[in-house]
């Protein structure tokens, strides 16, 4: 296992990094970006994506762009789910929460080596897992020219407890054509961390930044953002 004591926060260059050691870092499974917003009253869950940066030395370097994926001018809130290598190949799947002509679903965006901006492969339903529900269809639903999207988010307490699942933005109507990019809310405040995933399975997180202060705190961890959100409930 990873000494949870040793995952802290220095400074080199004029960065903060984390340092670990080489033993340490062979035991590293996976790293992923955690960012949250607050909009004055709670946080607001951007997701979780595998970008990383590293310095000379090999560290962890703990300094967020401010950016976050956006569909369309949209920002979501986006989950990575799996990233597979082989040589040159990679393949990155990711989920976006969002009601899909009012049907609970995570949009599957796709990033691999020949399409490196990313596409969205179409839309996978979300049952609920209490209901009986026979005849599953399986595959992704295709998203057509004027289906209605609504982003959600999942929204928490300062004290970190869930809260409840909000809309993003305002609702967007399917024109056909999708872009996929990085926006930037560097001009609010934010939070961040990273979660690190060891080759036993045991999860772990860095002290959360920002550019104000750090808090030792797990992933409840938030920024301001100007953006609407109204409250979606799934009963």
């Amino acid at each position: 296992m990873i000494d949870p004591a040793s995952i802290v926060i220095t400074t080199k260059d004029g960065k903060r990094v984390l340092e670990l050691t080489e033993k340490e870092w062979d035991l590293v499974h996976n790293l992923e970006l955690d960012v949250f917003i607050d909009d004055g009253e709670g946080f607001i869950d951007l997701g979780r994506d595998n970008v990383v940066e590293y310095n000379d030395d090999g560290d962890l370097i703990l300094e967020y762009d401010g950016t976050w994926i956006a569909i369309n001018d949209q920002i979501v809130s986006y989950f990575m789910t799996s990233y597979d290598t082989n040589g040159d190949n990679y393949k990155i799947l990711g989920r976006v929460p969002a009601l899909l002509n009012g049907e609970l679903v995570d949009i599957i965006l796709s990033f691999d080596q020949d399409n490196p901006y990313g596409e969205v492969l179409g839309a996978r339903i979300i049952y609920d897992n209490e209901k009986e529900t026979p005849n599953l269809p399986k595959g992704l639903l295709e998203i057509n020219t004027g289906d209605q999207i609504d982003y959600l988010c999942d929204y928490y307490s300062y004290e970190g407890d869930f809260d409840d699942s909000y809309y993003l933005g305002e609702t967007y109507i399917a024109t056909g054509e999708w872009y996929i990019e990085n926006l930037s809310i560097s001009n609010l405040d934010f939070l961040m961390s990273y979660k690190i995933t060891d080759i036993y399975g045991n999860s772990y997180w860095t002290p959360v930044i920002t550019d104000f202060f750090i808090l030792h705190f797990f992933a409840t961890v938030f920024a301001k953002l100007g953006i609407f959100i109204v409250q979606f409930r799934s009963n």
